[in-house]
């Protein structure tokens, strides 16, 4: 009764997961089909690290499943699927620090800040990509060696 009761809950969770999966992939298809704007690219950047974040996920668990069951085998499934819940649990990102110090916990607060951040950055004005990219590159040639070479 128990394992036809998880079963059904099983079957019911990947049914959601796949509707929210190809729902997703609709709105992306919508916006790119759209002309790009600002608001338009940060819903592209959303979707897709929902996406991304979902699917790094499902692959890691499948993964970690695999390996275990390798190792293992059969012995005390009890204790491995414990251990397994307990990395899942540290694993997992419980929140990020906005620029304003604030702590983001719920997916929604995260969402907002990863928007906010990523929209930033890519509606940057030409000064600070100029700025940031420099600040990247490692610099070779400085002040005397630039004076020795314009001579």
């Amino acid at each position: 009764m128990l394992g036809q009761q998880f079963y059904q809950w099983d079957r019911a969770r990947n049914r959601e997961k796949k509707k929210s999966w190809i729902g997703l992939e609709e709105k992306l298809n919508n916006f790119y089909e759209q002309e790009p704007t600002n608001e338009i690219l940060v819903e592209i950047i959303d979707i897709q690290l929902r996406l991304n974040l979902e699917a790094d996920q499902e692959v890691y668990w499948e993964q970690q499943a695999r390996i275990n069951w390798l190792k293992n085998y059969d012995r005390n499934t009890r204790f491995f699927h414990k251990v397994l819940e307990q990395r899942h649990i540290k694993g997992r990102i419980n929140g990020l620090e906005g620029d304003d110090g604030r702590w983001a916990s719920t997916i929604e607060e995260i969402l907002q800040l990863a928007v906010k951040y990523f929209g930033n950055f890519f509606s940057a004005s030409e000064e600070d990509t100029d700025d940031r990219l420099l600040g990247i590159v490692e610099r070779r040639i400085f002040t005397d060696m630039n004076v020795e070479l314009l001579k």
